[in-house]
């Protein structure tokens, strides 16, 4: 009978760094009601691990020193303006919104157990959308249309990615009817969006956790459509 016996300690110590930057205005000029707002975020976190990992079994003693580094550099810069305006017996809403970021993630492994990586995704989100609301006979009715256009650009060492580089061009309808009749409330509705994956997900950058277990994203990951009714 084989048995090992495996002993680990970690040692793990994190810098973080974090500015942001937020301006907002909320008003009416005239009958247009008016809500705007514009955020900056810039962070950086630096985490450094040290494994002392000891295996001992009928056959062999392991003994291995890990060290490794993550830098993870983030910035965002986003907009958004929504202007209502009552428009036939209802409320019309317009607007649109804006945002770059750029996440950069660099891996650094002095053991050699794992592949050095540098990876950065630059993605730039625009969208235009438009909502009624109205009541129509005793239903309250919320209609709404956006538009959404994702550039997302992968680079690998400072190398452009076509293959693991995403564009989506999408229209997101949404519609809700609701109703009350004495004590009973009735309301229908339908929604179209989308989920996409987070930057750690799509890292290429393998993490050693233990020697039978690593961690990795997929930078080959798409998006997620989710139609409610």
């Amino acid at each position: 009978e084989d048995i090992e016996r495996n002993e680990s300690e970690i040692v793990y110590g994190e810098q973080r760094g974090n500015h942001s930057l937020n301006v907002y205005y909320n008003g009416k000029v005239g009958k247009w009601e008016l809500d705007f707002n514009a955020d900056g975020l810039w962070n950086k976190t630096t985490g450094h691990t040290v494994s002392d990992e000891n295996t001992w079994s009928g056959v062999e003693n392991d003994i291995r020193d890990v060290r490794t580094e993550n830098i993870n550099r983030n910035t965002l810069l986003a907009t958004k303006l929504v202007a209502g305006h009552p428009f036939a017996g209802g409320m019309m809403y317009i607007g649109g919104e804006a945002s770059v970021n750029t996440s950069n993630n660099g891996h650094t492994d002095e053991s050699g157990f794992t592949k050095n990586d540098e990876s950065k995704i630059r993605e730039s989100i625009f969208s235009g959308f438009a909502e009624d609301r109205r009541r129509i006979a005793f239903i309250d009715a919320v209609a709404g249309l956006r538009y959404e256009h994702v550039k997302s650009d992968y680079y690998l060492y400072g190398v452009f990615q076509r293959e693991q580089s995403r564009r989506y061009s999408d229209l997101f309808p949404s519609l809700s009817l609701s109703a009350k009749t004495g004590k009973v409330y009735m309301q229908l509705s339908y929604s179209n969006d989308i989920r996409r994956p987070a930057y750690s997900d799509l890292s290429s950058a393998v993490t050693y956790i233990n020697r039978y277990t690593y961690e990795g994203g997929n930078p080959y990951l798409r998006s997620t459509y989710t139609r409610n009714v």
